[in-house]
């Protein structure tokens, strides 16, 4: 089955300069709630809820510093983890 689309998320990295700007950026933009744990488990849990259907494009993942870039791309593992799992779930373009 092909994957629908219904809406389009931007997540644009090139303001992040810290872990905390990470989290404050994916909960804002992919308006997860406030139970929102800034972790791993929390963003896979709540990426699953909000984002279903959605089209996500990254970019900006080369304007980050070595150790947030390799912290950031842990998440971006589980969006293509997620992806390759439950192809009807989301589309992800990393830019």
């Amino acid at each position: 089955m092909a994957k629908t689309s219904v809406a389009a998320k931007r997540l644009n990295l090139e303001a992040v300069r810290s872990e905390s700007d990470f989290h404050d950026l994916v909960a804002r933009e992919f308006a997860f709630s406030d139970y929102y744990g800034r972790n791993l488990d929390a963003f896979e849990e709540c990426f699953e809820e909000f984002c279903s259907g959605d089209t996500v494009f990254v970019s900006g993942l080369s304007s980050l510093p070595t150790p947030l870039r390799d912290y950031v791309s842990k998440y971006l593992n589980v969006m293509k983890q997620l992806e390759a799992s439950s192809p009807d779930l989301f589309n992800l373009v990393i830019e």
